[in-house]
């Protein structure tokens, strides 16, 4: 299944009944293709498409990431809804709230816009909270 049937598939879940089919279906599709496709929209802005289902399923299905950690988390500072949470969650998941804090730390020194700032510092602020929820 490539990125543009996954975003499509995502487009049309617009019920609760019709997600969780989805994600049955995608439950079955292989980790690497599953984050291949789904990463990329899940990090990208909600204009370019169903940002949220993504990082629902994302976190949900929890496919192992095929990439470093500050990669993945570099990928969302162009364009990540803030609002997401379910993003920096998976990677707390999959890299630890540790390694996730450090790499942003490490990714402060790099050049970046006001609106990177605020995305890394808002991963931060999401990883503080995954971190609370491991804890209770």
């Amino acid at each position: 299944m490539n990125q543009n049937e996954i975003k499509l598939a995502l487009t049309s879940a617009t019920t609760f009944e019709s997600y969780m089919l989805i994600r049955n279906k995608f439950s079955q599709i292989e980790e690497a293709e599953l984050f291949l496709g789904l990463y990329p929209i899940a990090v990208s802005s909600q204009r370019h498409g169903p940002a949220f289902n993504a990082a629902r399923l994302l976190y949900e299905l929890n496919p192992a990431c095929q990439i470093i950690c500050k990669e993945a988390i570099a990928a969302m500072l162009p364009e990540w809804d803030i609002s997401i949470e379910e993003v920096p969650f998976y990677l707390c998941k999959q890299f630890g709230v540790r390694q996730v804090s450090d790499e942003v730390e490490r990714l402060r020194s790099a050049s970046l816009s006001g609106e990177e700032v605020a995305r890394l510092n808002t991963i931060q602020y999401w990883s503080r909270i995954a971190e609370q929820k491991v804890n209770v």
